[in-house]
């Protein structure tokens, strides 16, 4: 997706220097999208993108040793790394997308760092933020420092890029008024790999979530079936991140699990709080049965932000998160599709969130002016392909495909 220098140089010399906000100039036929729009002189340049990603950086691949320009690393997590890390290759995709686009780059480990590195890069200027991750707590409980975090770098005028996250056939969502009349505990869940003839093996990390104010006690227990006694062993049992969210880690031997609600006392459930939407998510594996509704990862789940998902054969990849956000959002704003890594044949949301951010630093860099760059997620949005028989967003795919050329179009007024 990158042009070669001569093809650059050739297409400058025919056209000259391009005014980005007003250019006339055609784009090139017969090349990518991407190489059409570098053929005029939309590279990215005087761009600042940031990328925040918890697993660091190699500043001296190849798509990034001239385009780095900060590294900072918060709560303590290493920002430099030697290999081919999910930061990197988000990074290096950014990179190749805007070819002229500065990098700054932090790590974090904690929703404090996620914030600092945000503030830090309001501080530093930046325009367009890719943040790479799926924080699937605080996507299940709502209202989180992630969240705000993520809103409050929108509403400084920063454009935020976040996958929806894998986790679409690891969800369940229902109302807590269903779960508590069945009985003090309910297995709700079988727990499958995401390969269907694969039993579940690895680290397991499972959330479970309930949005209501003063929350009940709820805890998830981890159980593997067996074959003798009452089929059932216990093999974990969550514990309180803070009320309302409840976090179960386990490692895995290969066999079958079942994921088992559990409730002290139906008597201990709120009055009128029936509707109270309680959810689990447990990324990397699929539950049976799965319901991907509301199963959008935070910060794609904050309002403002540019949620990314990933398409696939028409439509979204099986994995992708699906709205609704706690607050009835959509939280899929667009969708791409992932290209392969060097590292992973498919990296998911997070290689689809890489490629929007790259087409928006090069919208950003059509329409220098303070206030054009504000409005970057709207003209995604707005230039989209739809995917749905009545042209309106859906829960699913969004406001439909990006199409970086229509945005690159519309951004410079020549649609």
């Amino acid at each position: 997706m990158t042009v070669a220098g001569g093809a650059v140089a050739a297409a400058l010399a025919t056209v000259g220097t391009p005014d980005r906000s007003e250019g006339t100039e055609p784009f090139t036929e017969g090349s990518t999208p991407l190489e059409q729009i570098h053929s005029i002189g939309i590279t990215g340049e005087d761009v600042r993108v940031g990328v925040l990603d918890p697993t660091g950086f190699d500043p001296e691949h190849p798509a990034l040793v001239d385009a780095v320009t900060g590294l900072r690393a918060f709560d303590g997590s290493p920002v430099v790394v030697d290999d081919a890390s999910h930061g990197t290759e988000a990074a290096a995709t950014v990179a190749r997308a805007a070819p002229d686009a500065a990098l700054l780059l932090a790590t974090f480990e904690r929703a404090s760092g996620f914030e600092r590195g945000l503030d830090w890069f309001r501080e530093m200027g930046v325009d367009v933020v890719l943040a790479p991750v799926a924080a699937h707590g605080a996507a299940a409980v709502g209202d989180s420092p992630v969240n705000r975090a993520a809103e409050a770098a929108v509403e400084a005028g920063v454009t935020l890029v976040a996958p929806t996250g894998n986790a679409a056939r690891g969800h369940w969502q229902g109302p807590l008024g269903a779960i508590a009349s069945t009985g003090d505990s309910l297995t709700l869940l079988d727990l499958e790999s995401r390969a269907a003839d694969e039993p579940p093996v690895g680290s397991l990390t499972v959330w479970l979530g309930c949005r209501a104010p003063d929350p009940p006690a709820l805890s998830l227990a981890l159980i593997r079936r067996t074959q003798t006694g009452d089929g059932r062993q216990l093999i974990a049992l969550s514990q309180s991140e803070r009320p309302g969210l409840e976090r179960l880690t386990a490692e895995l031997e290969p066999g079958r699990y079942a994921l088992e609600l559990r409730l002290p006392d139906r008597s201990s459930v709120p009055e009128g709080f029936a509707t109270a939407p309680v959810s689990m998510r447990a990324p990397g594996y699929r539950l049976s049965p799965a319901r991907p509704a509301g199963s959008v990862a935070a910060p794609a789940s904050a309002p403002g932000v540019v949620g990314v998902g990933s398409r696939k054969e028409g439509g979204a990849a099986a994995y992708s998160g699906r709205g609704p956000t706690p607050d009835g959002g959509f939280g899929v704003d667009l969708v791409a599709e992932p290209r392969p890594w060097p590292t992973v044949e498919d990296p998911g949301t997070s290689g689809a969130a890489a490629q929007v951010a790259g087409v928006a630093a090069l919208v950003a860099d059509t329409r220098g002016d303070e206030a054009a760059r504000e409005r970057v997620g709207g003209i995604l949005r707005a230039t989209a392909t739809s995917m749905s028989d009545d042209d309106g967003p859906t829960f699913t795919t969004g406001h439909g495909v990006v199409d970086p050329l229509a945005a690159v179009r519309r951004a410079r007024g020549t649609d």
